[in-house]
């Protein structure tokens, strides 16, 4: 078995598709005359559970392309397993039979398109990068269809040759993947097999070719929007909103695009969902406006140099509105992929512009790796009053290799930032960043990813004045850090387990003063039983360590050290209920934190699913900063916390081009604080032995909570390719107390801000 799988490995597959002029009726039945001339390809391989062997039951493939498009149809003989077939919104990939097709359009080896269709034909599609990563955040406007045979079942693909950005010659081969699932075995049988337990991805694909006369004239996109709207604020008033934009799409080329968006309104989006932090760094939400997702894979960088959402947000924190954005992605020679990224945001009460600027380039190494380098830029623009802002830069070049037998990669970036005009900024941990100053940043990592003795390391380090987050995300600069891994990971079922990997991991950090600021020892164990049920176990223990931004003028309060566990299980993915629950505890000195999350998801019926995701957290016992006295003297108080909610997301879905979305979620938290005391002022290093114990807190009552409640009814129709419909209801209240326990109560009595939105579009392509 083990030579098979070796030999199938280095065996090259190709694929030819066939040139037509009638293009196929797309109602996912093959049996139009363009699909007699295309040669079939039969040759599947089972990658999971049987690794090597003949695949259950028969696929065949073939490929026809037209002037137009690309069409891709699938034959899938099902006559041993019953056929799942679930509806879902589209991009929600959920348990149920289903057919993936990924194209490296470019034959880089490493970057890829993801097309999905399940066999109730809900649509899923995704960019694949550096080899092995994947994003299903893009969308593009394709169409499939599926239909019941007598023996299984068939699916039709239609792509638009405009969504493939390919070279524009003759001849040329493209890397092609295609996948079957079978959801009643966890079945996945593979065109281009690829051995389990081996790195690798797109590199990997075999051949779909040779193409002759693809087109290579420029094409143009329009898809403009009118909106209307009824808002009332919390205090009851009503207001009616009217406005229009729309997005420009203009291949320039077939492998260069420019996207564009004019006065964009994103009110469709789910509202962010809510968390207790009770850390000093800020939260993190997923970006979720579609135009800003196009592009994901080629603005990826080792360091998170663009943040998406710091565009329509002011640099006061406040929203700011989106005039509007431009994005050129594509390719630009052999294999030298370029991005640029342009947006400019406002507010209108105080006439403030921003002005947003990204650049990123990628050269390839063949498909082992890549050099690339980035750069953002933003400026601000006052109305001629004193600057309270600053312009801020940051390059930086970065590169990825991977071994030839795909098992070993490393990547490595370097950084700096520079900051230009505005007064002084006191960061949390002291440091002042002012006009003029320039800081670097620099990591490398290295890993092995087969299975076998597996490992993963990195080091980095980031200046003093290290500063990304007018256009990036990053938590705190002055920093030094290191991690390492080494473990074993099997994916070869055993007589009780699937596949596992278990790791002993070994981190620490500190600033540039040499204070350390985290550190520990871990050992962690991730199984997969045979029934498909999973879980992951973790031991830690981390020493006492300093934090050097509680206090926030960079004194450094010592944290105790404390041992912890934790626990996730997952169900088995094919049930009618699939339930997973995650648990964390860590045990302080004379102090506790503990979490749980879950996520519940009910299949009431093929085209219902209900998800339940409850979470708790709770923190008691260790000592945090509460304020500053006037004499410059520290107050500390022992933390108590408890953060609880509720997120419900139910689709309904009418058709896979129409589904009605039902959000809402349910948060309140509190903090209070017993057990004072005080640091004497002036000191750099505050250890906990150092703390005086006070009678009664210094600053009065620090105690406090809030609830919120958000609610949205999301109705869209894609009512022709490309052209949308929402239907949008949408409610937010909450409340905020000094003082109080959890108002749970007050949450839902506060008065609200509500929105009824009506959203249409309409796409010519």
């Amino acid at each position: 078995m083990i030579a098979l799988v070796i030999a199938l490995a280095s065996a090259r597959v190709d694929v030819a598709p066939a040139r037509t002029v009638d293009a196929p009726a797309l109602d996912g039945r093959l049996d139009d005359a363009a699909w007699a001339t295309a040669p079939p390809f039969t040759a599947f391989v089972q990658k999971n559970p049987d690794a090597g062997g003949p695949p259950s039951e028969p696929t065949t493939v073939r490929f026809v392309y037209t002037d137009e498009a690309l069409w891709i149809g699938i034959e899938c003989v099902q006559e041993r397993s019953p056929l799942v077939s679930r509806l879902t919104r589209r991009d929600r990939e959920v348990d149920a039979d289903r057919v993936e097709v990924d194209l490296d359009t470019r034959g880089t080896g490493r970057d890829a398109f993801h097309f999905a269709v399940n066999a109730a034909g809900v649509l899923v599609d995704g960019l694949r990068y550096d080899d092995t990563e994947r994003n299903d955040d893009w969308d593009e406007n394709w169409e499939a269809a599926v239909a019941r045979t007598a023996n299984g079942w068939s699916a039709e693909l239609r792509i638009p040759l405009r969504v493939l950005r390919y070279a524009p010659r003759d001849g040329q081969r493209w890397g092609v993947q295609v996948r079957r699932f079978v959801s009643a075995r966890q079945e996945t049988d593979e065109l281009a097999p690829i051995p389990r337990g081996e790195a690798g991805e797109v590199s990997r694909y075999g051949s779909l070719g040779p193409f002759d006369g693809l087109p290579s004239a420029a094409s143009v996109e329009l898809r403009p929007f009118a909106l209307t709207s009824l808002e009332r604020d919390p205090r009851g008033a009503y207001t009616p909103r009217f406005s229009g934009g729309g997005d420009l799409k203009w291949h320039l080329t077939p492998s260069l695009t420019l996207d564009a968006t004019f006065n964009p309104d994103f009110a469709q989006v789910e509202a962010d969902q809510q968390v207790l932090n009770l850390t000093t760094f800020e939260t993190f939400y997923p970006e979720k406006r579609p135009f800003f997702l196009e592009g994901v894979d080629l603005f990826s960088a080792p360091i998170m140099m663009l943040y998406t959402r710091r565009i329509g947000i002011a640099a006061d924190g406040q929203p700011a509105r989106l005039w509007g954005a431009a994005k050129l992605t594509g390719t630009a020679g052999d294999d030298t992929s370029i991005g640029t990224l342009a947006a400019i945001t406002g507010d209108t009460q105080d006439s403030t512009q921003t002005v947003f600027g990204v650049a990123r380039v990628r050269h390839g190494l063949g498909e082992r790796g890549h050099l690339g380098a980035f750069a953002t830029a933003v400026g601000r623009t006052g109305d001629g009053t004193p600057r309270t802002t600053h312009d801020a830069l940051v390059a930086g070049l970065d590169g990825r290799w991977r071994s030839a037998d795909h098992a070993y990669v490393v990547d490595a970036d370097v950084a700096a930032s520079a900051i230009h005009g505005g007064p002084p900024r006191a960061q949390r941990d002291g440091i002042v960043i002012a006009d003029g100053d320039v800081s670097p940043q620099a990591r490398l990592s290295a890993a092995k990813e087969s299975d076998g003795v597996v490992f993963d390391a990195e080091a980095e380090a980031y200046g003093r004045r290290f500063d990304m987050n007018d256009a990036g995300y990053l938590q705190r600069a002055n920093l030094i850090h290191a991690y390492g891994d080494l473990g074993w990971q099997d994916s070869e079922p055993g007589d009780h387990i699937r596949e596992s990997r278990t790791q002993i991991e070994i981190f620490g950090s500190e600033n540039w003063k040499g204070q350390r600021l985290s550190g520990g020892y871990q050992i962690n164990t991730h199984l997969t039983f045979l029934n498909y049920w999973s879980t992951f176990t973790e031991l830690h223990f981390r020493p006492a360590h300093f934090d050097d931004r509680e206090i926030g003028d960079g004194t450094a309060l010592e944290r105790g050290g404390w041992i912890g566990w934790e626990q996730s299980v997952a169900s088995d993915p094919r049930r009618a209920v699939v339930g997973e629950a995650s648990q964390s505890v860590y045990v302080l000195a004379h102090a506790l934190q503990y979490s749980i999350d879950g996520d519940l998801t009910i299949h009431a019926l093929p085209q219902l699913d209900v998800e339940l995701l409850p979470s708790l957290e709770l923190a008691r016992g260790e000592p945090r900063y509460i304020d500053t006295l006037g004499d410059g003297t520290r107050a500390f108080g022992k933390q108590d916390a408890l953060g609880a909610g509720l997120t419900l997301r139910t689709t309904y879905t009418f058709t896979p081009r129409a589904t009605l979305q039902v959000y809402g979620q349910i948060f309140g938290e509190s903090v209070a604080y017993h057990d004072f005391s005080t640091a004497p002022a002036g000191a750099s290093e505050i250890r906990l032995d150092d703390l005086v114990a006070a009678p009664t807190s210094p600053v009065g009552d620090a105690d406090g909570a809030s609830a919120i409640v958000n609610a949205s009814v999301v109705f869209r129709w894609e009512w022709r390719l490309g052209s949308l419909l929402y239907v949008v209801y949408s409610r937010a209240q909450g409340s905020d107390r000094m003082g109080a326990v959890v108002p749970w109560s007050d949450g839902l009595r506060a008065p609200s801000g509500q929105v009824f939105l009506i959203k249409a579009s309409y796409w010519w392509g």
